[in-house]
């Protein structure tokens, strides 16, 4: 069946067709002000630091103790029953309480013996998100 040439050229014109409609609609989906005007597009605009998390603010002296209090309750598996009340529901994974005590916890632990302190770089402080990056 192959060796007939008007196969061949019905298949080649067939394959040719799919190509360039999938580089069409390849090159169609990657412009990025076209799409962005389509509502809960994945592309669409990104929203500014001050839409998403609010106006700047001085950094408060409790988001410091409360990150380091998440450390050595929930990384250091020191009291995981204090940090249920350090994390929000998403951190909590869906867990009860009573699960949560346990200490299967979705928190990467850290070895106690092993921990020496942390430094905290601030990264955002903002009126809704504090992002500090421990190191």
């Amino acid at each position: 069946m192959w060796d007939r040439s008007l196969v061949r050229a019905v298949f080649t014109t067939v394959s040719v067709i799919v190509l360039v409609a999938g580089l069409v609609v390849f090159v169609s989906s990657r412009d990025g002000a076209r799409v962005a005007d389509v509502p809960g597009s994945a592309l669409a605009q990104t929203k500014t630091p001050e839409q998403l998390y609010g106006p700047e603010i001085a950094m408060p002296k409790s988001a410091l103790r409360i990150a380091q209090k998440f450390i050595q309750t929930a990384v250091l598996r020191n009291d995981v029953g204090a940090a249920w009340a350090l994390v929000t529901p998403h951190v909590r994974g869906g867990l009860t309480r009573a699960q949560w005590n346990t200490g299967d916890i979705p928190v990467v632990p850290y070895p106690r013996e092993k921990f020496a302190g942390a430094k905290f770089k601030i990264d955002r402080h903002r009126q809704r998100d504090i992002l500090l990056e421990c190191s």
